[in-house]
């Protein structure tokens, strides 16, 4: 497996929110963190807490949750400028965002939808991605969304569908590991061989949380520690290539700052494992 040189990204981060953002300030060895474009649009000038990040090497990256690339509409011009303002005012390494349908004719889903891999799909994808890299003209990472079923109308596999969207456009790719997990649980399909489609060569980093069992079926609700069988995946994936970074994500059931630490302490001890 070929190694990727000039990554966007390197070592550990975590997923900025604003119930975390005083534990996230005392973390230790942190490279980087996301924050949800959207909620910074209207920034004129940085938010003290990210000046403080920034001062300490710490890094930022926009993490875009409502472009849409995978719909059959034009990315919003208006949409990628913003995203473009913030990612220069943050001296962002790069953008990231996920291969979703959001919208159609101006009406929003709400959710971050799956669409059918097949090569028309793929065709609209490609394009609106160069035009979304050439107002960026930052790396752009894109991201695999979960689905409880194969989205219909699929003719090719995931990492088949990602590697060739990297092909055509040079684009990097987030890979997020509770993503595949949840969808091996439910769909019963091998993560290594699954992972292994991937081109594992253009990962910019790496999304790794946790999730739970609800009546019997297995939700990626990144509320919980992160789970053995990802903690497998980021392992694997770091021998591979010790150069890939992870950020943890905790979007609810907030930790208190020792089971944080301690969180990102475990997840930096597998990242290693390989190295030593």
């Amino acid at each position: 497996m070929a190694v990727a040189t000039n990554l966007p990204l390197s070592g550990s981060g975590i997923g900025w929110r604003p119930e975390l953002s005083a534990s996230i300030a005392c973390l230790s060895s942190l490279s980087f963190i996301e924050i949800i474009a959207e909620s910074f649009w209207h920034c004129q000038q940085l938010p003290d807490p990210f000046k403080c990040l920034l001062n300490r090497g710490i890094e930022i990256v926009p993490h875009g949750i409502s472009l849409g690339l995978a719909g059959a509409d034009y990315p919003d011009l208006d949409h990628l400028k913003r995203l473009a303002s913030l990612a220069r005012l943050l001296e962002a390494p790069c953008v990231s965002e996920h291969v979703a349908f959001v919208r159609a004719n101006g009406i929003e889903s709400g959710h971050l939808l799956p669409v059918p891999r097949n090569k028309g799909t793929l065709a609209v994808l490609i394009e609106n991605t160069k035009i979304a890299m050439d107002v960026l003209q930052r790396p752009l990472a894109l991201e695999n969304i979960a689905s409880r079923i194969e989205p219909p109308g699929s003719t090719m596999p995931e990492g088949d569908f990602f590697q060739e969207l990297v092909d055509r456009t040079g684009c990097w790719v987030l890979l997020d590991l509770e993503n595949l997990h949840a969808q091996g649980r439910t769909r019963q399909f091998n993560l290594n061989e699954q992972i292994s489609k991937f081109p594992l060569q253009r990962i910019a980093y790496l999304h790794v949380a946790g999730g739970g069992e609800h009546h019997g079926e297995y939700h990626d609700t990144h509320d919980q520690p992160v789970g053995e069988a990802t903690l497998a995946m980021l392992k694997a994936l770091q021998k591979i290539n010790p150069s890939i970074a992870f950020c943890l994500e905790r979007d609810s059931n907030w930790p208190c700052f020792q089971e944080l630490a301690a969180e990102m302490d475990r997840l930096r001890y597998y990242a290693m494992a390989n190295l030593v």
